[in-house]
């Protein structure tokens, strides 16, 4: 077989191929489209039935067990259970139970099937399981799927199981930061039970730098317990690791105090540009006016994001504005642009405009009009 023969053989079993996919996907496309389709409907019907048993209030429901095995039944349930509370979500607790869903979905889990199914299963038992099922999320918080790891963590977070704390933990040195953040987000459902764990490990792992402490410290700033910030200004003054010090910099903003004050303000003289642009920030969330000389000097600031978060820390504060607008004058241009453009995201701009053509325009006005055209004249 010459060559000519051999690339004539090849094209024709390229075309033929492509030809073969094409038509797999004309086929299967539409057979996925009313499958979906199938689905939203039955899920449609069974919210139906299940709203009538909830306003009823009878304790019954006209559908025999097995619909526990369909996946649109089980998302009716979730899609429910998400936006009813009090008595009405005890009657869908006790129709999980009368279905033995927890149990059929554990089981679900464990086996080795689809992942997909797998992933169902681990997010049912999120929604819609009590503590009955917390050992079979114990277990899977290490499983090869990142995402059934993920509904586990917050399945349990759900139930506010709190054996489930450390081992949460325990995982934050080998996940991924994404992976991490969900398993922190699954802590914070805790509220302040999971304080001092959270207190406990970072204590232990900031001192080597852990990859998972600035997750554990940014959670206590979700929780926002007020008990952490003694221990939060001890990893403060201890660490030299710039993401565990910008983190508790974050959280100390975030959960505030008198305590907090002083070590965010140290943080806006730090050598380290990422510590002082996430000051500027943090103090305007302390929301204390004699942060404001720090923050008028942290216009001038030789790093941009410094003078853009003092700038507009500066425009969330009383009086605050009034700086910006008397930095329009300063001799440092990058001062007068951090400020205009913090005044533009204020509305200020608009405000100032406004408020020349009414013949009410104030000198600031004219300035700030100024600088922004001639700016905008330069793109």
């Amino acid at each position: 077989m010459d060559g000519l023969t051999v690339l004539r053989v090849a094209v024709t079993v390229v075309f033929a191929l492509n030809g073969l996919m094409l038509a797999v996907i004309l086929i299967v496309k539409p057979l996925h489209r009313a499958r979906d389709d199938r689905h939203r409907r039955r899920r449609s019907t069974y919210i139906a039935l299940l709203s009538r048993h909830l306003a009823s209030n009878s304790g019954k429901v006209e559908m025999g067990k097995k619909v526990a095995d369909d996946q649109a039944f089980l998302d009716a349930l979730i899609d429910l259970r998400s936006v009813i509370g009090g008595e009405e979500a005890e009657m869908l607790g006790d129709l999980v139970d009368r279905f033995d869903i927890a149990r059929k979905q554990s089981v679900n889990l464990r086996r080795r099937i689809r992942t997909d199914r797998r992933l169902r299963a681990a997010v049912a038992l999120a929604e819609l399981a009590d503590e009955s099922a917390a050992p079979t999320l114990m277990a899977h918080l290490a499983d090869n799927e990142q995402e059934v790891r993920v509904q586990c963590a917050r399945g349990l977070g759900r139930m506010r199981w709190r054996p489930a704390i450390a081992a949460i933990l325990d995982r934050f040195e080998v996940e991924t930061p994404w992976v991490r953040s969900r398993f922190a987000d699954s802590l914070v459902d805790y509220g302040t039970e999971a304080t001092w764990p959270l207190i406990s490990y970072i204590r232990v792992h900031h001192r080597l730098a852990a990859p998972g402490v600035p997750s554990a410290v940014r959670t206590l700033g979700a929780i926002g317990d007020s008990e952490a910030v003694p221990a939060l200004l001890e990893v403060l003054d201890d660490s030299t690791d710039a993401e565990i010090q910008i983190a508790v910099v974050e959280t100390l903003g975030r959960i505030g105090g008198p305590m907090a004050f002083d070590p965010v303000e140290k943080a806006a003289r730090s050598e380290d540009w990422r510590l002082r642009a996430k000051a500027a920030t943090a103090l305007a969330t302390l929301g204390d006016v004699s942060v404001i000389p720090t923050l008028a000097l942290g216009l001038e600031d030789e790093n941009w994001w410094v003078r853009r978060n003092s700038a507009s820390s500066l425009s969330h504060l009383p009086t605050g504005i009034d700086v910006l607008y008397a930095a329009l004058l300063s001799q440092d241009r990058f001062a007068r642009d951090a400020a205009s453009e913090a005044l533009a995201e204020a509305g200020e701009v608009l405000a100032a405009r406004a408020r020349i053509e009414s013949g009410r325009g104030e000198p600031r006005d004219i300035h700030l009009v100024d600088h922004v055209d001639k700016k905008l004249a330069l793109l």
